[in-house]
Formats: C-alpha cells, sequence, structure tokens
C-alpha cells in the first residue's frame, strides 16, 4: 500500500484532524499528489504513528484509529502504564516502581537528599521525519518527551528531575526519575504513587553550521538583566 500524506498548511504546522481525513480519500490524494504540488509540505501518516497500513476503515467512522500512539513496554510485571487524570490533562502520570524487597513496598527520602527511583517502563515515540518547506529547505521534526514534576508534589518540597528532563527520541531504556526532597521533612513514596508526569512535545532538529557573523537584531548582545527586573 502506498503511504498516506497529510498536507502541512503554512510555515510549520503540525496535521490538524481535517487534512488527516482529506487526506484519507483516495481522490484527494490523486489530485494533491507529491508530484503535483511539490511546494507544498507533505507528511507521512504512518512516521507520525496516524495511520497504519492495511487499515482501511474510514477515520471518520472511527477517529481513534487517527490518534498518535505513545508505545509503551513493562519491564517489571507490575509496573503501571502512564495515564492521564483527565482527558484534556497535558501530562501522563509516571507511578513509582519499588522492587519486592520487603513486606513494605515504599522508599523515604531525607530532606536535602536527592534519589534516582524506578518507573518499571520503556516507552517508543513516533520516530523523526522529514519534510520539505519552502522558504528555508527541509525540515526534519520529531517528538522527545520531558519529564515533569507535579504540582501536588512540589508544593510538599518534592523536586523532580530538577524541573524537567528530557527523554531522547531513540531513547529505549527505562524512564528514570530524580527526586530531590527540599522540605525539612522525610518524605515517603510507596509502589503505584504518582511521581512525576511524562508530556510528548514536538521538536526540530537543525543541522549546526559555523557561520562568520550572525544577522543584527535590535537586542544584540545585551543578556541576563538587559531588560531589567
Amino acid at each position: 500500500m502506498e503511504p498516506m500524506y497529510c498536507i502541512c498548511y503554512g510555515r510549520f504546522r503540525f496535521p490538524s484532524q481535517s487534512a488527516i481525513l482529506r487526506a484519507n480519500c483516495p481522490t484527494f490524494l490523486e489530485s494533491v499528489g507529491p508530484s503535483r504540488l511539490p511546494q507544498i509540505p507533505l507528511l507521512p501518516l504512518d512516521s507520525l504513528g496516524l495511520w497504519q497500513p492495511g487499515g482501511n476503515a474510514s477515520l471518520r467512522e472511527n477517529p481513534g484509529e487517527a490518534y498518535m500512539k505513545l508505545k509503551v513496554k513493562k519491564l517489571e510485571p507490575d509496573a503501571h502504564i502512564p495515564t492521564r487524570a483527565k482527558p484534556g490533562d497535558s501530562g501522563l502520570d509516571l507511578r513509582l516502581y519499588v522492587d519486592r524487597t520487603g513486606a513494605a513496598r515504599q522508599i523515604g527520602i531525607l530532606p536535602g537528599e536527592t534519589v534516582r527511583v524506578r518507573t518499571g517502563i520503556a516507552i517508543e515515540l513516533p520516530r523523526r521525519t522529514a519534510f520539505s518547506e519552502m522558504a528555508i529547505g527541509y525540515i526534519r521534526c520529531g517528538y522527545e518527551a520531558q519529564v515533569r514534576g507535579r504540582s501536588g508534589l512540589t508544593s510538599k518540597g518534592i523536586i523532580a528531575c530538577g524541573g524537567i528532563g528530557t527523554v531522547d527520541n531513540g531513547y529505549r531504556g527505562e524512564i528514570g526519575v530524580t527526586l530531590y526532597n527540599s522540605s525539612r521533612d522525610m518524605i515517603f513514596f510507596n509502589h503505584g504513587d504518582r511521581i512525576a508526569q511524562l508530556v510528548v512535545c514536538p521538536v526540530v532538529y537543525p543541522e549546526a553550521v559555523e557561520v562568520d557573523e550572525l544577522s543584527e537584531t535590535e537586542r544584540g548582545t545585551d543578556g541576563f538583566g538587559s531588560t531589567g527586573v
């Protein structure tokens, strides 16, 4: 089966549901194929995890088929798959995995102590993709995952990953979380407690090139504190 495409309008935009629906229509594909409109960026749907080859069901009838998939592998049988507390939440809750070393599957973090804890899972993000853009050539884009703290824990003095941690697209190891106890009390966590949140974000991969000069701007080289407090 030929790969399915969606059109990315404007300078840079991720595919919308409407574009996906139209790209699923063979007549539409035939009329706006890459050879007909080379100046319009076309992004393969299967590269984003939005299209499964062989799936002929209409996306209008089964809109769930168009949802991007985050693959999660349990490294331990009783690890927890990340979930959202509410449908509109940005982050998926990461839960603590504690080895079965005793009756109480619990850890304690002393005041001022930093520990790295387990989640018992690994993930596979949608793969990177290159697509064309008229003004600046090819853009290589993709996805990263960010491990962020939870506001409820932060208010208690627990800081996750120094504020934010990055999971690279090609990483296939266990997701670990660094927790720092900034409070004056020892704080305990049990197996399965929510310790952080995982947010999947788009990212671009520009090629770094050495140049002799940079373009001039109004701000120029003014740095820290240049705009006042």
